[in-house]
């Protein structure tokens, strides 16, 4: 729990940073999906990437079961980890010169890469993966329509709900983490429990949302989904269930939020 505040924390101080690349990228009509920015085009962009998205769940369980995919490929996808961050890093923290971030963001990647090898203490998987989270959160924030924002999470937290109690996100997640490496590309351990990363760039993406709505909008949204967080993680201990969609309560209970601080304001 005190991880996911922290976490939502440095999201809107990122956020607020970027209130001026913000009012550029709306005053210019730039905030758009790659479908277009009408109703038609930004629910035809939620549609492809979720069906994407299942597509690629179920074959990474395929290809897992199958033996496909060794443990070493870990070290091919962690390349790629460090061009997308990088890319999302420059993309939001412009007011810091592109050297030093870079520089920064492959230090913190080094650091990350010797954790996951054993050649250090793990301790810095849990930072690169929740910048990653974090840079992801307020680049799609700053970028897609609110429509899409409010529409894409919701839809996520349906599949969610899917895949955990009928879908193949639970096999995914034992094939992952029968290896010890690439685990760490997709599920994030935090203290005893694991989150997977799409539940954090999600949760990020919540907050940007809240955040696009001023400040007590984000109040009521943020902290209405960190209930929903806190609420997913007593039922988990609980042992009434072996696994629990991270998405739906928390997507759900910031909704509410939004809602309520819409109302207010």
């Amino acid at each position: 729990m005190t991880y996911i505040i922290i976490m939502l924390s440095i999201e809107v101080v990122i956020f607020k940073i970027d209130t001026p690349l913000l009012q550029y990228v709306q005053s210019t009509g730039q905030q758009t999906t790659p479908t277009g920015s009408s109703t038609t085009g930004q629910i035809g962009f939620i549609v492809i990437f979720l069906a994407v998205s299942i597509v690629s769940v179920f074959g990474l369980v395929y290809l897992l079961r199958k033996k496909k995919i060794k443990d070493g490929m870990f070290w091919f996808m962690a390349v790629f980890f460090l061009f997308s961050q990088s890319v999302l890093g420059l993309l939001v923290i412009y007011w810091i010169s592109p050297v030093v971030l870079i520089a920064e963001i492959i230090c913190m990647w080094l650091l990350y890469m010797l954790s996951v090898s054993g050649k250090i203490r793990n301790i810095f998987a849990l930072p690169f993966m929740t910048s990653y989270a974090v840079f992801a959160g307020v680049a799609l924030s700053l970028s897609l329509p609110p429509l899409t924002l409010v529409i894409l999470p919701l839809a996520f937290s349906m599949w969610d709900l899917y895949a955990v109690f009928r879908g193949p996100m639970v096999k995914l997640a034992v094939e992952v983490q029968k290896m010890p490496k690439l685990q760490h590309l997709f599920l994030v351990r935090v203290g005893q429990s694991v989150v997977g990363m799409g539940d954090l760039l999600f949760y990020c993406m919540m907050a940007g949302l809240a955040l696009l709505f001023g400040n007590i909008v984000a109040f009521m949204s943020i902290g209405f989904m960190i209930t929903g967080v806190f609420i997913t993680f007593n039922i988990l201990r609980s042992g009434k269930f072996r696994a629990l969609p991270g998405l739906p309560i928390p997507i759900l209970m910031g909704m509410i939020g939004l809602a309520i601080g819409l109302y207010l304001i």
